[in-house]
């Protein structure tokens, strides 16, 4: 499925995301979050992959013992830009994010503050985003923590 999606072509702001985040392409992201996740889906529509998204472990900082965070991430397709197509993708994520919950205390990662798909993606889906406290990517980028907790 990334293979699909990676010759479909990437939405240009989720490469852009990809370089302010973590200093790579798309691709080399896609793979490592792909292979890296314990829960990983593919959205399709008419036959194609318009998403690919999933959860990672990530181990957090000792003040929560032996917890770990859930790496939450999405790599889309233009198509997903399609109102009907993002509100569905977003009614089927929250199954999987009710899934994550279960098996995570919190979810979370970071967003670019330009990337407004992404951004309807985590709103509709009930995590924070914490506009108010950016942090920087290691071009120096802006971008945006965002979290949710185990209710």
């Amino acid at each position: 499925d990334a293979d699909a999606l990676l010759l479909r072509g990437v939405r240009a702001a989720d490469q852009a995301e990809c370089w302010k985040m973590a200093g790579v392409t798309v691709d080399e992201l896609l793979r490592e979050s792909v292979e890296k996740s314990v829960c990983a889906a593919t959205a399709e529509y008419d036959g194609n992959p318009i998403a690919l998204f999933g959860v990672a472990p990530l181990p957090l900082f000792p003040l929560l013992s032996n917890k770990t965070m859930g790496l939450v991430w999405l790599i889309a397709h233009e198509d997903l830009s399609r109102p009907e197509l993002a509100a569905t993708l977003a009614r089927a994520s929250r199954e999987f994010i009710a899934c994550w919950l279960r098996g995570y205390e919190l979810l979370g990662n970071f967003v670019d503050p330009e990337n407004a798909v992404s951004l309807r993606w985590l709103a509709w889906l009930g995590f924070t985003i914490d506009a108010q406290n950016p942090v920087y990517g290691p071009h120096g980028h802006k971008l945006y923590r965002f979290w949710k907790r185990r209710a």
